[in-house]
């Protein structure tokens, strides 16, 4: 569903139309899932065997992340970009201590992330449509991303994530332990999902992973109209609807 309100609201109506409070159905927001996963423990496959761990490390996170609002993730862009050498920004380097530069930053970012965008993605896009700007944002991106990623940066240890950064955790989770999307599979025999035509990218990366798979006795039924959509501006792309598997 496309926001925890709706999220709320589903489930209590679950509950009242079966009449009782269970473990499952469970209903969660994209992001919400992500979160969920991150914070799971999953029995992998390694060199020495199956073993057993949380999600964010099997993710590759060394310690328990903390998830940034938009204002400390906003803040945190600021800060960044002040400690940068305005010389390694020749077309922007006036406005890096502006705070309304930092927020239309740090929407770049998150844009990016959301359409699973790497550096170099970036940077062919810069010179493809001749944004010198877009290069040196292209930059800025691998730096921010190591930077949150990396405990060292913080007094308690623990790296930090921000919205987009907790569905690609989630997507590198699944996409590298196919064990972990086998046992969603069976932890999710039916997945009903609204509004998917407000999903970016990263989520229908996400909803990828539990589609079913030759042979399997599984549903997913997908909601939406992608003439509906309403947040492309925040990444939306309806597209993902029109791409999926009938």
């Amino acid at each position: 569903v496309g926001d925890r309100r709706h999220a709320v609201r589903l489930r209590d109506a679950l509950v009242r139309r079966l009449g009782r409070s269970m473990v499952r159905p469970s209903v969660h927001t994209f992001h919400g899932f992500a979160w969920w996963l991150l914070t799971r423990a999953f029995t992998v496959e390694t060199p020495t065997g199956l073993e057993s761990d949380l999600g964010y490390a099997l993710a590759g996170l060394d310690e328990e992340p903390v998830l940034l609002t938009a204002f400390d993730q906003r803040a945190r862009v600021g800060a960044l970009l002040r400690a940068e050498d305005p010389d390694d920004w020749p077309v922007n380097g006036n406005l890096l201590r502006s705070n309304a530069f930092a927020g239309e930053v740090r929407d770049f970012l998150l844009r990016v992330k959301e359409r699973l965008f790497t550096r170099r993605d970036i940077e062919k896009l810069a010179h493809d449509r001749g944004r010198p700007d877009w290069l040196e944002l292209a930059a800025f991106y691998e730096k921010y991303t190591n930077h949150l990623e990396s405990g060292d940066s913080f007094e308690d240890g623990r790296p930090r994530l921000d919205f987009a950064m907790v569905l690609e955790s989630a997507r590198r989770l699944i996409g590298e332990h196919p064990r972990v999307a086998d046992d969603l599979r069976s932890v999710y025999p039916h997945v009903l999902v609204d509004d998917f035509e407000e999903a970016n990218r990263a989520e229908a990366a996400l909803l990828g992973a539990l589609l079913p798979i030759a042979d399997e006795d599984r549903s997913v039924v997908v909601f939406g109209d992608p003439n509906g959509t309403v947040f492309t501006f925040r990444g939306a792309d309806p597209a993902c609807l029109a791409e999926l598997p009938a």
